[in-house]
């Protein structure tokens, strides 16, 4: 399963890499639900609970931001599952004090800096020429490997 906020266009492309993953795996996409609208850590922890509730509960979650890795984080323990022995968590976006989780948090990491001035860069460029052809810059992410993933 995994959690992001719906409308944003990195939900959308996150949830089509997850479901591109899951074909090219040859996994069942039943198997792998996508749950969009935990935007906080409340609405995420509720989210994960509905789930495993239910009569066909996910192996491991894909968390879509770090609030929603929280949020996750937070529902399984009040259900009293232990991450990563009952579910693997994964993060996306890396945070300060993920590795002080515990157990550590495995996440996909982002380079925020470097967002950050590519927006930057690209904003400047836009008021000196507002008619300028929009412009997209990817960046490449990274896998950090923690104890919650249970590899």
């Amino acid at each position: 399963m995994r959690l992001g906020q719906p409308g944003f266009a990195t939900t959308i492309e996150r949830v089509d890499g997850f479901q591109k993953a899951i074909r090219r795996n040859r996994l069942d996409p039943d198997r792998c639900p996508v749950a969009i609208g935990s935007i906080d850590v409340e609405s995420a922890a509720r989210r994960v609970e509905a789930l495993m509730s239910g009569a066909n509960p996910p192996t491991a979650l894909l968390a879509g931001n770090n609030m929603t890795s929280i949020g996750a984080m937070r529902g399984l323990k009040r259900m009293k599952l232990v991450v990563p022995r009952d579910m693997a968590l994964v993060g996306f976006d890396d945070f300060e004090w993920a590795d002080c989780f515990e157990p550590q948090l495995t996440v996909i990491a982002q380079p925020c800096l470097e967002i950050g001035r590519s927006a930057a860069k690209m904003l400047l460029e836009r008021i000196k020429k507002p008619d300028r052809e929009p412009k997209t810059v990817r960046h490449k992410t990274e896998l950090i490997i923690r104890n919650s993933c249970g590899c």
